[in-house]
């Protein structure tokens, strides 16, 4: 396959994706898209970009692209995902695939059915620390990982009305993708519990009560546990996407506050007595990680802590390659489900959910 061309759709958050693709040499042509005027010819100025369209529908009806990048209001992904694929175009997908359980399996079937390329680009599953700490668990230098934690804190007050009331955990991936991307492992149950309490109007049209919610998962073929929390409102805390890993031989604490330096853990001499054993704790930076991406790519390095240029190549390369992306609809959708399920466990105070496989 010679160059392909991609459809950013979606710039208030696009354009920062923009020179990501036009940058990659496995693309030879982006065109953009969004239905705000000023918007559209402001980045299309600002990247040099001729092709611009107002509407997805025009984007689907041409025939010279190749693939589409929807960066559009979560609350339109899962029909505009049956919109894209329908019109024979690979499709990548800002977080959240679908507010809707049932949609899960039928982005699973279009990928079955037409072959064509779906992607969940979770910028939280390709960051810097998640690529490096993932080479160390399978090389084995942390020997078995006992326990995960993820925590995404993001005060979604006054945002667009369909963020109002949503349950924390149906947008929970950037707080579960790094753990899951290191580990591999695919979450199987789920208990989780509801924190504080949304006052009536504030619950919108998903009547969710939660502020804040935690969940624990258990994982298919691992000893290990992960803890997920999410909070959206009522939560003093600054805005912040971390995660933990703690295993046998060796521990990570990827910031918990946006100033505070990541820490590695590691097993130091006795303590006094023979009790116990100290931990040597030092300022954790991944390692460079260029040759995770073409050097094309170098300049957007640090969007997303390199996360979004490797999400971009493993798009384009995958199609380029004719194979499924490594978040591709299966993966998606075991991932999402684990935000559904957790939120129904909340609701039912803390039973046990099973979360279904997809394949």
């Amino acid at each position: 396959m010679s160059g392909i061309t991609v459809a950013v759709v979606g710039l208030n958050f696009g354009e920062l994706w923009v020179p990501i693709y036009q940058a990659h040499p496995a693309v030879e042509r982006v065109v953009l898209c969004d239905p705000e005027p000023s918007v559209l010819e402001r980045v299309a100025r600002a990247n040099a970009v001729s092709d611009i369209f107002s509407t997805l529908e025009d984007v689907l009806a041409s025939p010279e692209i190749d693939a589409v990048h929807l960066l559009t209001p979560l609350h339109l992904h899962a029909e505009q995902t049956f919109a894209v694929m329908g019109a024979g175009k690979h499709c990548a997908v800002a977080v959240t695939p679908t507010l809707e359980f049932d949609d899960l399996q039928r982005i699973v079937d279009l990928q079955n059915l037409t072959g064509l390329n779906y992607m969940m680009m979770e910028t939280g599953a390709y960051s810097d620390p998640v690529v490096h700490i993932k080479r160390l668990v399978d090389s084995g230098e942390f020997g078995n990982v006992v326990f995960g934690r993820g925590e995404h804190h993001q005060d979604m007050e006054g945002w667009p009305g369909y963020w109002v009331g949503l349950p924390p955990m149906w947008y929970s991936t950037h707080a579960l993708a790094p753990v899951l991307a290191v580990l591999g492992k695919r979450p199987t149950t789920v208990r989780a519990l509801g924190a504080g309490l949304l006052p009536e109007e504030a619950r919108g049209v998903w009547g969710n009560p939660y502020p804040m919610e935690t969940a624990l998962y258990e994982l298919a073929d691992s000893t290990a546990t992960v803890q997920v929390t999410r909070s959206m409102f009522q939560t003093a805390r600054a805005p912040v996407e971390s995660f933990s890993l703690y295993g046998e031989r060796h521990g990570l604490e990827w910031g918990r506050t946006t100033e505070e330096a990541p820490l590695y853990f590691s097993w130091g001499e006795r303590g006094p007595n023979g009790r116990g054993r100290v931990v040597d704790a030092v300022s954790y930076q991944p390692p460079d990680l260029s040759d995770t991406m073409p050097p094309e790519l170098a300049r957007g390095s640090q969007l997303y802590w390199g996360a979004a240029p490797r999400l971009v190549h493993e798009f384009v390369s995958s199609i380029v390659e004719r194979r499924r992306p490594s978040l591709d609809a299966v993966v998606a959708a075991q991932w999402t489900a684990a935000g559904f399920a957790a939120h129904e466990s909340a609701v039912g105070g803390g039973s046990a959910v099973e979360i279904p496989a997809f394949f």
